[in-house]
């Protein structure tokens, strides 16, 4: 302000300030002897400050219990509080480690600017550890099939919630209530099914058979006896091979003979009829 002089009104009792002001003063004793003139600042702040959560985002659903919480400001403060836990202010950012509980996590954050003015901010963040609930119906693991076609059914469920699942990398949609069907389509030979279910904190679930698929049919080698051949024996041995793994089976005119495997190697005694046996 101006220069003050002995005309100036006289202050005996605390001055109120509402606005950001520089005030000139001096002192006068009852003798009439004036001292020297100066002059203070005074910096009127009634703004709080603004307080922005950088890490992590609100709403969060994540898998990991340690996380640190940062943040800004956009002023200096004299402190900054996380559930009434003091924060590492470092100029305008600030920053706290905490270690969550399994479910929702709520935060209050409450900053101080240096003029005692505050400001809160509050956010919540869910912790799951736990992976989807996922189950396959196929084909049971190791089986083989001359259907190129895998019929492939199940359920995936999560606690908070399902991000996706996939059938050999393929995204498959999840009815309401936790059902899928996929129709995956085999490739000749060994098949490995990978259906992964992986829900919204990126906790996955997996499981899946593998499949053989065969759609050419074996060969068969009668080693004995020979075709068209004749005995006086009724009982005969038929022995063979088959040139990959397979069921054998052995009829005598539409009857079922026991066979004994052993390797790809097959046995069977029959009882021949008197006359043609086929």
């Amino acid at each position: 302000g101006s220069t003050p002089t002995v005309s100036s009104p006289v202050y005996s009792q605390p001055l109120a300030i509402s606005a950001t002001a520089t005030l000139s003063y001096f002192a006068k004793d009852t003798a009439g002897n004036e001292g020297q003139v100066k002059s203070e600042s005074y910096v009127i702040d009634s703004t709080p400050p603004v307080i922005t959560i950088v890490s992590p985002a609100a709403g969060a659903i994540l898998n990991t219990p340690q996380i640190t919480i940062f943040g800004t400001v956009n002023e200096p403060v004299s402190s900054v509080t996380v559930n009434g836990t003091a924060a590492s202010v470092n100029g305008l950012t600030w920053s706290l480690p905490v270690t969550l509980n399994e479910g929702v996590n709520s935060f209050m954050v409450k900053a101080v600017d240096l003029a005692g003015n505050p400001a809160t901010g509050s956010f919540i963040v869910t912790i799951d550890t736990q992976p989807p609930q996922l189950t396959v119906s196929t084909l049971a693991d190791g089986s083989y099939t001359n259907n190129a076609t895998l019929n492939i059914t199940g359920t995936a469920k999560d606690n908070v919630g399902l991000r996706d699942l996939q059938i050999n990398g393929t995204v498959v949609p999840v009815n309401a209530d936790g059902s899928y069907s996929y129709a995956l389509a085999l490739q000749s030979g060994k098949n490995t099914v990978n259906v992964t279910a992986t829900d919204l904190a990126g906790n996955p679930a997996s499981d899946g058979p593998k499949i053989t698929l065969d759609e050419n049919a074996p060969v068969i080698t009668i080693v004995t006896p020979a075709d068209n051949s004749k005995t006086k024996n009724p009982v005969v041995q038929v022995t063979g091979s088959v040139d990959k793994d397979a069921a054998v089976e052995v009829k005598l005119k539409d009857t079922v003979q026991p066979v004994i495997m052993d390797g790809r190697n097959f046995t069977a005694t029959i009882t021949a009829e008197y006359g043609s046996n086929t």
